[in-house]
């Protein structure tokens, strides 16, 4: 289902960086609601799909090919 959404955000740079901005933010939240809950196994998924976005920002900001960028972001989401 995620994949069949990657279309939309692949033809315009901005959106993509602000999905991209988005996700970050999520991450962020969950990451510290659940580091102050103690739940090891959220802050560890939390932690990745932040590091995955951050990734793909980085990504993005080099031009790597936005279909290949979308697709590896959900997959690891």
């Amino acid at each position: 289902e995620r994949l069949m959404q990657t279309d939309t955000y692949l033809k315009d740079k901005a959106l993509l960086a602000s999905l991209l901005s988005a996700i970050k933010q999520i991450a962020k939240s969950g990451l510290k609601q659940s580091a102050l809950s103690n739940n090891r196994r959220s802050i560890k998924q939390w932690h990745k799909i932040l590091e995955s976005a951050h990734t793909a920002e980085k990504l993005n900001s080099q031009n790597v090919n936005a279909k290949m960028l979308v697709t590896n972001l959900f997959l690891n989401m």
